[in-house]
């Protein structure tokens, strides 16, 4: 049997992929603006309603150190978890405050209905393609009926797969992530924004393109 690519990340490559991105995983970096479109829709959304009295609860999956978590908890005072391959990225986490588990998007140690808002942090282009529907079926799962979505990642208007350069057999993916929710009439999208992953601007070079989507989930039945 092959070995699937979250093992790969789940033995060794999530740690070392972990310390590779150091650095551009921390919002100090001026060039991760990732959550901005993200910090936007809070800022304007009737959080108090939208809470139901109930605490506001998000959950990171590929959360990394945890600064994009940190950032909304420090902004929103909101309860943030998050969920990453690599050990030494919880560690980093939990030491934020932040309840963090080792895992993958493929199976959440979590409740049904739990969550207001679940983010993709750079983790989908590294998935396996085998693994898509459990990582689609466990996001819907976890969300609750009224709430959000948000997928950061590389993006590309066609299924693309490339050799992953840090280690054999391992491959990323680009695609239109958001297309894996949005056939369902409970998702619509609601912002898209794709930039370059380097410098935050427009670029043409679609090898560089990042793309920031997000995505309201609503099971009440329209009129």
């Amino acid at each position: 049997m092959n070995k699937k690519q979250r093992d790969y990340f789940l033995d060794t490559e999530g740690d070392s992929y972990y310390e590779r991105n150091k650095i551009s995983s921390n919002r100090s970096d001026p060039t991760d603006n990732s959550l901005d479109p993200l910090i936007d829709l809070l800022t304007n959304l009737p959080i108090e309603k939208e809470k139901g009295g109930e605490e506001f609860k998000v959950l990171e999956i590929g959360c990394g150190d945890g600064s994009r978590l940190q950032t909304l908890k420090e902004k929103f005072n909101f309860s943030v978890f998050g969920i990453d391959p690599s050990k030494k990225a919880i560690e980093e986490s939990k030491s934020k405050g932040i309840e963090a588990f080792v895992g993958t998007a493929d199976k959440l140690p979590f409740l049904n209905n739990n969550f207001d808002i679940v983010i993709y942090g750079f983790c989908l282009y590294l998935c396996d393609r085998s693994d898509l529907f459990s990582i689609i079926s466990e996001a819907d799962r976890v969300l609750k009926k009224s709430s959000w979505l948000a997928i950061l990642d590389f993006w590309s208007k066609s299924d693309k797969k490339f050799p992953y350069h840090h280690k054999d057999n391992i491959f990323s993916y680009k695609f239109d992530y958001f297309k894996m929710f949005t056939w369902h009439p409970h998702y619509t999208i609601y912002d898209h924004k794709i930039r370059d992953h380097k410098t935050n601007n427009y670029t043409d070079v679609e090898y560089n393109w990042v793309g920031t989507t997000i995505i309201r989930k609503s099971a009440d039945e329209k009129i």
